[in-house]
Order: C-alpha cells, then structure tokens, then sequence
C-alpha cells in the first residue's frame, strides 16, 4: 500500500464559502465566469488529444484568473481555480496512467533524468507553462500535480489572512513529500517545524473555514512525530511489549520541547516522555495520547 502523506491533496473544495456572498456585485459574477470559460479551440486543437488540451486550458484560466483577481472576489476565484484545476489534473493523470506506470522507463540510467520521447514531448509540451509536474510518492508510484506553490503564487495576498496564511504553509509542506514506503522520508525535526506551523495556524485563526480541514492534518502530523511510520518508528519493543524510546528521537522530543515550551505539542510529548519512563506498551501509550488529546482544543 502506498503511504502517501503530502498535505492536502488538490485541496478541500470549499464551495459552501462562496455561498455565504450571494450580494455580488456584476464585476464579481463576470470575474467567476471568465473562470469557468472553456479554452476556445483552433484548428490545431482539433488534432490534440485530452492532455494537450487540458494543459492549455489550465494555462487558459490561470491567466483568466490573474487578469480578473482582486480582493474582493479573491477566495470565490480562488476556490472555484482550484476545483477547476483538480478535475483537470484528474484527467490528465487518467489520459497518462500507462506513462505514469512505465515512468521510469524513460529515465536515463546514466543522468537519471527524465528524457521522454519526441511523442511524449509534443504530448506534454505545456506542462512547465501549465506548472504542472510528475511527483514520486514511494514503491515507484508517479502522480501529475501542480507544483507546490502554485496556488501561492498566483493568490498570495489576495486571499483573507487564514487563507493567506493557509497557501503559504500548504507551499512549504508540499515541496517535500513527507512519507513514502510506510516511512518518513524528511526528518523529525523537519516534522516537527511543520506540526507547529499548523498548530499555530489554527490558535492564530480558530473561526476559519479551513480550521476543521487543518485540524486533522496537524493530530496526524503531530501523531507521526510522535510515534513515527511502520518503517521508521520513534520506539521498539524490548521483547516484553514495553516500548523504548530510540535515543534519536529522546533527543529530538528534548529539543523541540525546550524551544517550544509554550507549545500544545510540547506539552502532549512531555506527557509522553514520562510514559516511557513507565515501561509502557503500545496500548499504554496511546491510551495516554489520547487523554492528553482531549485535554486541548485543537486536537480534541
């Protein structure tokens, strides 16, 4: 099974925000319109297939957006880019899943780059343009996203403050994939700057939309800097059931916890620091997890 843990694929698609501004203004309807316009065909697109097109036409909207963008009208653009965008992407990956499962066929052994050829080439001609990308996500699986600050660069401080705030971290965490294989594939400390991200996104704004949708992202990054992947975990079993802390992750629960003393999550791995001590097993442990999520609201 694939452990796929990038944060917030093709993302919740907020639609019920844009039903709360039924008052628009005539300029805003048209705005949401020209986003929803389909590319118009030429002659050439007649002979192109359903990639082809679904490139140009995500090229077609980004501009369409950037040219009607402003405050006013930022998050309806914003989210109906976004749903836009996902379905076409979704067809792209469906148009190319024999490429996407042959991928590594096509990179060189000795540069190991990706060297398509001259079919593929012209199939895919627009993909930098369409800043569209082919991500590996672990045990040679390949998918088609857009790259990871995407939606940053085309919105960033356009959007409210949650929302505002919400695609720059989206930026960051997406850059790197964060699990694959059942294991992390960036370090704890790594982990641990995203978990606090989240965990003061969500003190910062506890009345936006995105908040529930946020929550359970961070209790499931902050679980895995807890008690890590099936293949890297934070503990072992002595043999007895009782879990043992690897020293590694002693030392990086001590850090995080002495930088971040005020933090939610400090105080949940504080908890759980004394746990260990106690020679618990796995159900102790979680046991104990789950009361110390309870005890706060952004992880009860």
């Amino acid at each position: 099974m694939i452990q796929k843990l990038s944060i917030f694929p093709l993302l919740f698609l907020l639609i019920s925000c844009g039903k709360e501004n039924n008052n628009k203004t005539t300029a805003d309807k048209t705005d949401s319109i020209a986003v929803s316009e389909e590319v118009k065909p030429d002659a050439a697109d007649n002979q192109s297939g359903v990639t082809e097109r679904a490139l140009k036409e995500i090229i077609f909207k980004t501009d369409s957006v950037k040219k009607h963008l402003n405050r006013k009208n930022a998050l309806a653009l914003y989210l109906k880019f976004r749903e836009d965008t996902g379905e076409l992407i979704g067809k792209i990956d469906k148009d190319n899943t024999y490429i996407l499962d042959n991928f590594y066929t096509h990179v060189s052994e000795k540069t190991q780059k990706l060297n398509l050829p001259d079919s593929l080439k012209t199939k895919f001609r627009d993909i930098k343009k369409a800043n569209i990308e082919f991500w590996e996500i672990g045990e040679g699986y390949i998918e088609i996203r857009p790259k990871a600050d995407y939606y940053q660069k085309i919105f960033d401080n356009k959007l409210s403050a949650d929302y505002n705030e919400f695609v720059k971290l989206e930026a960051f965490e997406n850059k790197d994939l964060i699990g694959a294989d059942a294991g992390l594939t960036i370090s704890f400390e790594e982990l641990s700057v995203l978990v606090l991200n989240w965990e003061n996104f969500l003190l910062k704004y506890p009345n936006s939309k995105l908040y529930a949708e946020v929550k359970e992202n961070y209790k499931n990054l902050l679980n895995i800097y807890l008690f890590g992947l099936d293949n890297t975990p934070t503990y072992e079993n002595n043999g007895d059931n009782v879990l043992e802390l690897y020293n590694e992750n002693k030392k990086e629960f001590e850090r995080f916890t002495s930088k971040n003393p005020e933090s939610v999550a400090s105080k949940i791995v504080l908890s759980l620091l004394e746990e260990f001590k106690n020679k618990s097993t796995y159900d102790d442990l979680h046991k104990k997890r789950d009361q110390e999520f309870l005890k706060y609201p952004i992880t009860k």
